[in-house]
């Protein structure tokens, strides 16, 4: 019993094992959007900081984008990210920074 008890549960716990995920590059034609670069800063931002919602503002730079996105609801004196975007999409600079009024 002790033997079938422990094999179960030796087969439950390998079975389980977590692979990291697979990423795959995503790779865009053309220059980003506003609305492209807007998403992206987003997702990077909810992703990285645990955010549930975000907004975010993008604002056209030299050779790609720069997009402030912070949580909503926005605490008065709360935390945001300065994400900036090369022109192919590509997050070049990830800022996390703290309003101070």
């Amino acid at each position: 019993m002790k033997c079938i008890i422990t094999t179960g549960a030796s087969a439950l716990l390998l079975g389980c094992t977590h692979l990291p995920a697979l990423r795959t590059p995503v790779h865009h034609s053309g220059s980003v959007t506003e609305a492209r670069a807007n998403a992206i800063a987003q997702a990077a931002a909810a992703a990285g900081e645990n955010w549930k919602r975000v907004d975010g503002v993008a604002r056209k730079i030299d050779g790609g984008w720069a997009v402030l996105v912070c949580p909503v609801p926005t605490p008065d004196a709360g935390t945001y990210v300065l994400v900036t975007l090369d022109a192919s999409g590509q997050v070049t600079k990830y800022e996390k920074q703290k309003y101070e009024p």
